[in-house]
């Protein structure tokens, strides 16, 4: 099985699901079993924030939930040290 690091946009499409051909690309792909997936404490955040004026609460929360609690998902949290570093790379 391959590791990938998905971003805010496949999560996206799968969360808010208002074009249903790129939320069932999304799903399929995500839901493959042919990687690994890994994701960070931002993106999640950035997705929750992105979703929240589109998506019912309840059902936001049942989504978040999942995928907290996914055994497809890996969640990286960046430690500040970690943060740092990155950003001096990055200049």
């Amino acid at each position: 099985m391959e590791k990938a690091f998905v971003d805010t946009g496949p999560l996206f499409e799968f969360g808010a699901a208002q074009d249903r051909l790129l939320h069932e690309k999304s799903r399929q792909l995500l839901l493959s079993g042919d990687y690994q997936w890994h994701s960070s404490s931002y993106v999640f955040d950035e997705l929750m924030t992105l979703l929240v004026q589109r998506v019912a609460k309840p059902k936001l929360v049942a989504f978040g939930e999942k995928l907290r609690t996914s055994s497809q998902l890996i969640w990286i949290h960046p430690s500040l040290e970690e943060e740092e570093a990155t950003w001096q790379i990055f200049k």
